[in-house]
């Protein structure tokens, strides 16, 4: 399956929205608290921009190519975000997910940027 391009839709006037239409690799899950569940990037394309969707009120960690860790204690140094709308992933590359809390649904859809 081709991964939905990437591309930025249009106003009625013809100026940029920022808006993207609905994907359609799109995966979604439920999480458990502190148990990471990763996502493996399509290969149809070299790189894809990830939109990610969180239930409303939830904290939802999030780590390219690495493993999504809560954070502990003082501030360190680390490769996982905290409530990311977007980022980008390359083709194979792995998105990790995790949370504190149980019960909260994401959903993760590709879009394919070359």
């Amino acid at each position: 399956m081709t991964c939905t391009k990437l591309n930025i839709i249009k106003d009625m006037n013809g100026i940029p929205s920022y808006a993207l239409p609905q994907s359609n690799v799109i995966y979604t899950g439920l999480l458990t608290a502190n148990t990471a569940q990763n996502i493996v990037a399509p290969t149809d394309a070299t790189t894809y921009l990830v939109r990610i969707g969180v239930s409303n009120g939830a904290d939802i960690f999030v780590s390219v190519n690495g493993t999504a860790t809560v954070p502990t204690g003082a501030p360190s140094l680390s490769t996982t975000e905290v409530n990311i709308a977007q980022t980008y992933v390359a083709s194979g590359g792995t998105v990790s997910v995790i949370t504190t809390e149980d019960s909260v649904s994401y959903s993760l859809g590709f879009y394919a940027c070359t």
